[in-house]
């Protein structure tokens, strides 16, 4: 027993070891579409690594839900003083809907807040107006917030998921929307189809 005891204590710290190494890399991919947040699930993901300039860095997907919940507390905690912009909740919940499947069940709750307090926004609001393209004149935009802001854009790939998500609101004729049901489905099929 001592020594299963032994052995867990050092996995766990060694995970917490890569989980503090990886983050600051892991942070700075999240409005990358093939970074934490937005790369497709089940596989490693290679990012910059800001601690070794020039180098990558690869997320093991055995790691990749304790980053991205990390990420979730992180952008909670931004987000305290944020909560009645409807266009910026519905951009948050945006940043974290392809990891929905990864996180913990408490974490998916946040992010379900978010989409409840985004009522009424859209992808084009994100897109467009004060929080998108009308934000930055076309030659300040830095190329991380244009990366981003292009999986807004029609036929961006949140179009997409803002599409499955007027489809599953109301599967079953009851006018509620299923979100065990849309969490499945960014977990097994999107981004495959």
């Amino acid at each position: 027993r001592a020594n299963t005891q032994m052995h867990t204590h050092a996995h766990t710290h060694t995970n917490t070891q890569e989980l503090l190494y990886l983050y600051p890399s892991a942070h700075k991919s999240v409005y990358q579409a093939d970074g934490l947040l937005h790369a497709p699930l089940g596989s490693d993901v290679t990012i910059e690594n800001v601690l070794w300039p020039g180098e990558t860095v690869t997320i093991p997907h055995t790691l990749r839900s304790k980053l991205a919940e990390m990420e979730v507390i992180n952008s909670h905690e931004q987000l305290a003083f944020e909560k009645c912009d409807p266009v910026q909740n519905l951009w948050f919940f945006y940043q974290h809907v392809t990891v929905l499947p990864l996180l913990s069940p408490r974490a998916q709750q946040t992010i379900a807040v978010l989409k409840q307090r985004s009522l009424g926004a859209t992808c084009s609001q994100i897109y467009a107006g004060e929080w998108g393209t009308d934000k930055f004149n076309v030659h300040d935009m830095p190329e991380v917030w244009h990366r981003n802001l292009a999986m807004f854009a029609p036929h961006g790939r949140y179009i997409k998921v803002e599409q499955l998500l007027k489809r599953l609101g109301d599967v079953n004729g009851d006018g509620s929307f299923d979100w065990r049901q849309f969490v499945a489905y960014m977990g097994t099929s999107f981004g495959k189809e």
